[in-house]
């Protein structure tokens, strides 16, 4: 059969603010999932980094509601290559 042979693709995101850098992975057999997740991971640390209080629910349902609300709109703008968060 073919079950477990489809390739999977990682994408590796790297971003910056002006307290640092960090990266985030996405992985699935759908590049544009993987790109999604990367970039979702991303805004959400951002979030978390900005919002002290919101630390220890760095999972919440609000914070993945603003990353992916934050990332919809960025991909509806462009398709970056480099995110920098300044």
């Amino acid at each position: 059969g073919e079950a477990g042979t489809a390739a999977r693709i990682r994408v590796i995101i790297e971003s910056a603010d002006d307290r640092g850098v960090w990266g985030t992975v996405g992985v699935s057999e759908n590049i544009i999932e993987a790109s999604w997740l990367a970039l979702v991971d991303a805004f959400e640390y951002k979030l978390y980094k900005d919002d002290p209080t919101a630390q220890n629910d760095f999972r919440s349902d609000a914070v993945k509601a603003a990353a992916s609300a934050a990332v919809t709109d960025f991909m509806l703008r462009l398709e970056p290559k480099y995110i920098d968060m300044r």
